[in-house]
């Protein structure tokens, strides 16, 4: 590990003494602003690590692979608090939910931010609408996803948070939110647009939760793929040429 890192996790351990012990200006906020500091810091780590293990190539070490793996996952959350890590996809960041569970330790907007965020997204590897059924996909939750519920929340929360930090993580759940629709609205004349969606039970739950969003959207503009793609997918189902699959009749998401 270069010594830039470890001089970043020690100021970042550092901070974290400071505010449990009540010294110095530190916040809360301070600290998250600098665990995402350490996180962007380990690009040289990941290159490393990519170099040992053989990942993507012919010549994969699995050894390697798994000291990796106790490295990020295990060693390194150690000693850098609130952080988690796996080796694939070479992650090791902040754990949002440890973050949390620790929020009492800031002041009411970040309490606010980080309840709010964890029950609306969490840390799933899938966004909450899709019941992950392989590393490639799953199954749309309509019926069970409460999607205008969210969509009304997040613009309560983006309303109430100031700083920059948790502006920019509602903003990049709200891209989550808006992109999957983008599939479903031919872009231009002869673009690829799907015609067929895989639901995770109830099938007529798709015309319904549209409907809901689409009258939501109409006097709270903001979300143009959710909303154009959701009334490309209501006219198709309407005409007859949308095919909407449920996981209780067959398999049919992504494997």
């Amino acid at each position: 590990m270069p010594a830039s890192i470890k001089e970043e996790i020690e100021k970042y351990r550092q901070g974290w003494r400071d505010l449990c012990e009540g010294q110095g200006e530190i916040s809360f906020y301070s600290l998250y602003i600098q665990a995402w500091n350490v996180s962007n810091s380990f690009g040289p780590v990941f290159k490393q690590a990519h170099r040992i293990t053989g990942r993507g190539t012919l010549r994969r070490n699995s050894g390697n692979v798994q000291k990796v793996e106790h490295l990020l996952n295990k060693q390194y959350p150690s000693f850098v608090p609130l952080f988690w890590g796996t080796s694939y996809d070479y992650i090791f960041e902040p754990n949002l939910r440890k973050f949390n569970k620790y929020s009492f330790l800031g002041d009411d907007e970040d309490i606010l931010f980080f309840n709010e965020y964890m029950d609306l997204r969490g840390m799933s590897m899938f966004p909450p609408w899709i019941e992950g059924l392989s590393d490639l996909g799953g199954c749309f939750k309509f019926g069970q996803y409460k999607w205008v519920d969210t969509l009304e929340r997040l613009e309560y929360l983006e309303a109430k948070v100031t700083r920059g930090a948790y502006k920019r993580k509602i903003k990049k759940f709200k891209q989550e939110m808006d992109d999957p629709f983008d599939d479903y609205y031919p872009k231009y004349e002869g673009s690829f647009v799907s015609s067929s969606i895989c639901v995770c039970d109830e099938k007529s739950a798709v015309k319904r939760d549209l409907s809901e969003i689409i009258k939501y959207l109409k006097a709270n503009p903001g979300y143009h793929k959710m909303a154009r793609g959701a009334g490309s997918i209501l006219k198709r189902i309407e005409n007859n040429t949308f095919t909407i699959e449920s996981m209780e009749e067959t398999y049919c998401a992504p494997r």
